[in-house]
């Protein structure tokens, strides 16, 4: 039942064991903890919804595949169908995975099947790639409100940019060495590989174009301008004629070549390579782990993608624009060679003393470097900017200003003694040309005089001697520009193979999903939230939490609360999976979207409707009234009026124009608004109430309880039970038992030496 030119994927029927899929063995039991009564899944209409497992499957490339699970729950009496198709992402179709379409149909009681997605191998790494998968036209259901839709990270294990790197330090690694490896693998990037191939043809056909000149005007000189010349050398009969033709085979290639150039600058090797790189740094620090993510920090991350990437391409850029100059050296010392072998001492000479030179400013004559003063500079602005208030109160300003004059001072005359330095090397590359042109004029001359050698020949052997010394001092510079890209390279390759989390979460989606399915029959919403010996440290021997064991059914409010420092904040990341325990695990159903809201508002730099409806995968009409009806019961009416000049074309949909229009409190409320309309199944708020006062609090408390009992806040009532339960994580400094369902306490207790302390957490509940 695949779709039209597309293969249909391996589906699978559901197997009697949780890792069918050929995922770990489950992390948890389910075996009950604390009993709940009441089930979810009991006073809503059995209505019978098809969906995803999980939001986000992830496939390694080594196992060749990707399994999916599709799972039905609610009336299972009846059979079902569902039709699915993937999509290409940053994965493309062909390159990363076979593309696929099927159709999905569950007998009577059938809850489950797998489909299987074909991954294609590759020997070049990539940062962690994406595709999509979506399910439509359903038979005797209806599609989960939000999973017919999910994401397919596929993890390469490789390293960049050649796993024969894998272990080594990159500090040791040879320049060279590296840079070959990167121009390997940015060779076989997608576009990349061919332009530079046909950027290579189109430079040596220049060089084919030099060696026709060369020739060309030596003709002209010994044979068409040479009344004394033999008529049979000729072209054509006369003189007049011959220098027309001559005329026409330098004017003609040029053309030709004009519009090669042209085709050359379209196909943009640069471009391509440097945007190649960047999207690769890019992907890669989204899905860093934590601890790389404190490692490589924003500064360091945005130099790599800005300045870094593009020194690294200009190393690729210089490798073949380096090839271009030894075709165009290779053509000038074989005409020399095979017109005046008697002055090929010039043409082999100039390449060895260019080599010699080069060596020589390399390791002898280095130019002086202002790098030290101005880092010295550069702490004394960083000093005047955040210590300004110190220096005003101790009357510092004269000496700190002196001392500023002193050391911008030390950088002016560094960079003039560098100046000096680069103007003499310089002289003697531009020398090069002029020197070895008298030298041979010199040594040469008496040949044309004698009538050994033709004038034309004469000048024509001048010329390429003198494009030899200037090409040769070109590559000298392209060499340079080659190791100059070694340490950015080496940055950027330390960013690349960077610890993601990735393989991590891989992990604890197998695990989820094993979880979920070790109950055949159960209905999806009556699985618990369940945190099974938990243990986490602060730094590398506080131990924060011990051994901690909680369940929690699903569509309840928790409220996190204990004194200062107890680990709140770190509860509610370990619940929302920011960050995962040290040791012991944490069960969220599979089927779950989990959204932690930290306390400060963030905001990205899109237009407003853009920012307010980040959760969903596709905007709606009917999502973006919904959207309105949540901004109006938080009371931003002056949100609303934006949203209307938005829609009308008034609004400057730049982040730092329109986000004027809100005051501080407006954006927390924002933000929490943006929340409400992802209407995520397990929602986790960080200190959602501090920045309120007490009338905004009760109102948020309100929204809350209904997003629980309604499964999304100003969500169609109708449609309830096609939705997922509801439940929400908080924490506070203060109980909120009036208003929670559920109350885990953290206590701080010391240990048995009186040492660093450890949180308990205490959980008490509403009686049913």
């Amino acid at each position: 039942s695949g779709g039209v030119g597309m293969p249909s994927c391996g589906v699978m029927a559901r197997a009697d064991d949780a890792t069918r899929d050929g995922s770990a063995e489950p992390l948890l039991d389910m075996e009950p903890g604390l009993s709940f009564t009441p089930r979810l899944s009991d006073g809503f209409a059995s209505a019978t919804v098809v969906q995803f497992e999980v939001a986000i499957f992830y496939g390694e490339e080594s196992d060749g595949k990707v399994v999916a699970g599709i799972q039905r729950f609610g009336d299972l009496s009846k059979s079902s169908s569902v039709r699915y198709h993937t999509e290409g992402g940053s994965a493309k179709v062909g390159k990363t995975f076979v593309a696929c379409s099927g159709e999905v149909s569950f007998a009577p009681d059938e809850d489950l099947k797998l489909i299987e997605i074909p991954l294609l191998p590759s020997k070049l790494w990539a940062a962690t790639l994406e595709f999509k998968l979506r399910l439509e036209s359903p038979t005797n259901c209806v599609l989960g409100a939000y999973l017919h839709f999910a994401r397919v990270k596929v993890i390469d294990a490789d390293y960049f940019p050649n796993s024969s790197l894998r272990g080594l330090d990159v500090a040791d690694v040879n320049g060279f060495s590296l840079l070959w490896s990167y121009i390997a693998w940015n060779y076989g990037a997608a576009g990349v590989g061919a332009a530079t191939f046909a950027t290579g043809v189109i430079d040596q056909l220049k060089n084919a174009y030099v060696l026709v000149v060369i020739y060309t005007e030596a003709y002209l000189v010994n044979v068409v301008c040479n009344p004394d010349s033999a008529q049979d050398r000729l072209l054509l009969p006369t003189r007049l004629e011959t220098a027309y033709v001559v005329c026409a085979i330098l004017l003609i290639p040029y053309c030709f070549l004009h519009l090669c150039h042209q085709l050359r600058s379209r196909m943009d090797v640069v471009g391509k390579s440097r945007v190649h790189l960047q999207q690769n740094l890019f992907r890669k620090y989204l899905n860093l782990a934590e601890d790389a993510k404190t490692e490589i920090k924003p500064e360091l991350f945005e130099n790599a993608v800005t300045n870094e990437a593009a020194a690294v391409v200009s190393g690729y850029s210089a490798a073949l624009a380096g090839l271009e100059i030894l075709g165009r050296i290779a053509v000038n010392m074989y005409f020399v060679l095979a017109k005046s072998p008697k002055s090929s001492l010039f043409a082999i000479g100039v390449p060895v003393f260019v080599v010699a030179w080069t060596w020589l400013r390399a390791e002898v004559c280095r130019p002086p470097s202002p790098k030290r003063e101005n880092m010295r500079l550069q702490r004394s602005l960083r000093e005047a900017v955040l210590s300004y208030d110190t220096i005003a109160a101790y009357f510092l300003r004269p000496s700190v200003n002196d001392s500023f004059a002193e050391r911008s001072e030390a950088v002016r005359s560094k960079v003039v003694e560098k100046e000096m330095h680069l103007s003499n090397t310089e002289f003697v590359d531009e020398a090069l040309g002029p020197l070895f042109s008298c030298a041979f004029i010199a040594t040469n001359v008496r040949h044309v005089l004698s009538g050994d050698l033709e004038l034309g020949t004469f000048l024509a052997t001048m010329k390429a001697i003198q494009a030899i010394c200037k090409e040769c001092s070109s590559g000298s510079n392209k060499l340079r520009a080659l190791v100059a890209s070694f340490s950015p390279l080496r940055s950027v390759t330390k960013v690349l193979n960077a610890r993601t989390d990735v393989q991590l979460w891989n992990q604890v989606t197998r695990a989820r999903r094993a979880v979920s399915r070790a109950k055949p029959g159960t209905h999806p919403d009556d699985l618990p939230i369940r945190l099974d010996a938990v243990s986490y440290s602060v730094g590398d021997s506080h131990p924060l939490f011990r051994g901690i064991h909680l369940e929690l059914p699903q569509g309840r409010i928790v409220n996190i609360s204990g004194q200062h420092s107890a680990g709140k904040t770190t509860l509610l990341r370990l619940v929302a999976h920011q960050i995962f325990p040290e040791s012991g695990s944490i069960f969220v159903p599979a089927h779950l979207r989990i959204l932690f809201v930290q306390q400060e508002p963030q905001l990205l730099d899109r237009p407003l409707l853009d920012n307010l409806t980040l959760g969903l995968s596709a905007v709606k009409e009917a999502d973006v009234q919904r959207a309105r009806d949540i901004l109006r019961e938080l009371g931003l009416q002056n949100t609303l009026d934006m949203l209307d000049q938005e829609a009308a074309g008034k609004l400057n949909q730049d982040l730092d124009k329109w986000v004027k229009g809100l005051t501080s409190s407006a954006i927390c409320l924002f933000c929490l608004a943006r929340a409400f309309v992802m209407n995520p199944e397990v929602m986790v708020l960080q200190k959602p109430f501090l920045p309120f006062q007490k009338e905004t609090e009760r109102l948020l408390m309100r929204l809350l309880r209904e997003h629980v009992e309604n499964r999304g806040l100003k969500a169609d009532p109708a449609t309830v039970a096609e939705r997922r339960p509801r439940t929400v994580f908080f924490s506070s400094d203060e109980d909120e038992t009036n208003f929670a369902d559920v109350v885990w306490n953290l206590e701080m207790v010391g240990d048995e030496k009186g040492g660093n302390s450890t949180t308990i957490v205490r959980a008490s509940s509403k009686a049913s």
